[in-house]
């Protein structure tokens, strides 16, 4: 990353898992990974994932700002 940007606030992560009673582990695995950024968040249960052998899938997108901006 450029050291004129640095990651926003705004944000959003999907996150599907094959097992709805295992929610929290994956919640903590992800609060270890992202802290304490939080943006909007779905958790989702689905019936499978495209590798079996995967409990959750996490899609993630983020807002970058740029600290140079004339245009705010």
């Amino acid at each position: 990353m450029s050291p004129r940007r640095k990651p926003g606030s705004g944000g959003n992560r999907r996150r599907w898992t094959t097992d709805a009673d295992r929610w929290q582990d994956a919640a903590s695995a992800h609060g270890k990974i992202f802290g304490k950024i939080r943006p909007a968040c779905t958790f989702v249960e689905v019936s499978r994932l495209i590798d079996p052998d995967w409990l959750v899938e996490i899609e993630a997108e983020c807002v970058v700002v740029n600290e140079d901006a004339s245009d705010p």
